[in-house]
């Protein structure tokens, strides 16, 4: 049997994406270890969601960012560069842009929305379990055990 995972969001509009996250087949249950979904691709399946909606919220948190503070008026790309991000569930790399000055009221410099909302390049949740399991286990086993699970 083959399973598709998709997942569908709606945009503040009205309209509605949808993207692949992945297939998964079983075969028959001869055995004991041959029921459920493998914690493999589960993992998989939860990367490309984490992948899907991260994206979606930087999109839309640069295009916010793109007006000029002080006169609202849209901000010309510089150029996009990518950001690496450490997840609970992965590495995501990321295209991050960067606007020019305002041409409108004369605002100077250059601004970076993801490096200015991403200083650390590492979220929170990832953040709060490292510092959980260095608390808990020797700092080589702590390494070794956020490598293997997550």
């Amino acid at each position: 049997m083959r399973y598709r995972v998709k997942v569908e969001w709606e945009n503040e509009d009205g309209d509605s994406e949808t993207a692949e996250l992945g297939q998964v087949e079983t075969g028959p249950c001869l055995t004991e270890s041959d029921v459920g979904l493998k914690l493999v691709a589960a993992q998989e399946i939860m990367a490309r969601l984490q992948r899907v909606v991260t994206t979606q919220q930087l999109q839309r948190h640069c295009q916010a960012a793109r007006c000029c503070p002080s006169c609202q008026a849209p901000r010309n790309v510089k150029d996009y560069r990518t950001r690496t991000l450490d997840t609970v569930l992965g590495r995501l790399v990321v295209d991050a842009p960067r606007f020019d000055s305002c041409r409108a009221c004369g605002q100077r410099g250059v601004k970076s929305p993801l490096t200015q909302l991403l200083p650390s390049r590492l979220l929170p949740e990832l953040r709060h379990l490292q510092a959980k399991f260095a608390a808990e286990f020797p700092s080589r086993r702590a390494a070794e055990l956020l490598r293997e699970r997550l």
